[in-house]
């Protein structure tokens, strides 16, 4: 893996820097790999934000398949016994794999953005911060087979309340009407002031979002949302490129050999606040996704000559003259 640059020199005009390292999830990917204006033989479709591109910069992956002077047992041989995370680093130069990863899966779950229809219901996590960030994401749920798409992130620090509050509504603002199930967030923000024993949530409240709290036991709300991964229920947008960072960089601490030192297995309790959002967000789902599915449709309808009227609409958007009614023609007996 190479990475190029064109240094500030002015005595020529194409001076180049080469910086050559392995793969690695901290700042080379971040600083480097998710800013590069190209980047070449990836088989990962990495998202760089456009605000971030920089032309000036360019990745080139090499991976050792692209070594054609290799042994033909070479790739099988060093890859025998080896850890996953291993693997894809070193052979196959991937910038999404690092030792101890809490959701070593996350990049498979990265999809391309699309339109959420109207009629899938949405849910939302926050977390809140100060000098820290503050977070909310929200999620769409296919009706038809119980996934979760993550679609929207919102994600800034050093913001007084008012100001996270107007650009939480902007993006709250474009849920359709009645589509919203749950808007959940860290506890904390229930603990209430000393001096005018007003919370976090009353704050936000005086805006128009009105949180409640969320599920905060970190080991079972991981397991969980490892769970929806591991059933392929959840996805990511990759346009959510702060929760992509979060969770490819989100580890357990490192364990010492012989040693009960971190036996509770808690994840590194930093730059997490993505992390958390999408923690209470699955937390507030039933365990098993397939009760998502088709839940908020109307049930089909059967008519007097056992025709079916199900044109998955929700309920509000079905025909009036599909009701039927067992006697009479009085809204009574309906």
């Amino acid at each position: 893996m190479q990475l190029q640059t064109r240094l500030r020199n002015h005595a020529t005009d194409k001076h180049i820097g080469i910086l050559s390292s392995n793969p690695d999830v901290g700042w080379i990917r971040n600083e480097f790999l998710l800013k590069s204006g190209a980047i070449h033989n990836s088989e990962i479709p990495y998202y760089v934000p456009p605000e971030d591109k920089n032309n000036d910069y360019a990745t080139h992956i090499a991976p050792t398949r692209l070594n054609k002077y290799l042994p033909p047992d070479f790739y099988a041989s060093t890859a025998r016994g080896k850890p996953r995370f291993w693997i894809e680093r070193y052979l196959n130069g991937s910038f999404e794999f690092s030792e101890g990863n809490v959701y070593p899966d996350f990049m498979n779950h990265v999809v391309e953005p699309f339109k959420i229809p109207d009629h899938w219901q949405r849910i939302g996590g926050a977390d809140f911060g100060i000098s820290d960030y503050t977070v909310l994401l929200l999620g769409a749920i296919n009706p038809d087979d119980g996934t979760v798409y993550i679609y929207r992130e919102y994600y800034k620090n050093v913001l007084a309340v008012p100001q996270h509050a107007k650009k939480m509504k902007e993006m709250l603002s474009e849920i359709p009407l009645g589509r919203l199930m749950h808007l959940v967030a860290d506890p904390s923000g229930m603990r209430r002031n000393i001096n005018d024993h007003r919370s976090l949530f009353d704050h936000y409240g005086e805006y128009g979002i009105f949180f409640r709290e969320g599920n905060n036991r970190i080991e079972p709300g991981i397991a969980k949302v490892g769970a929806y991964f591991s059933l392929d229920k959840l996805k990511i947008f990759n346009t959510c490129v702060h929760t992509i960072r979060e969770g490819t960089n989100y580890k357990y601490k490192t364990r010492e050999l012989d040693s009960q030192k971190n036996a509770d297995e808690k994840p590194v309790d930093k730059d997490n606040h993505a992390m958390d959002s999408l923690r209470y967000l699955i937390n507030e789902l039933p365990d098993d996704p397939k009760q998502l599915v088709r839940e908020g449709r109307k049930p089909k309808v059967y008519g007097a000559s056992g025709q079916v009227y199900d044109n998955n609409l929700p309920y509000a958007l079905q025909d009036d003259p599909i009701q039927t009614y067992s006697s009479g023609n009085n809204w009574m007996n309906y």
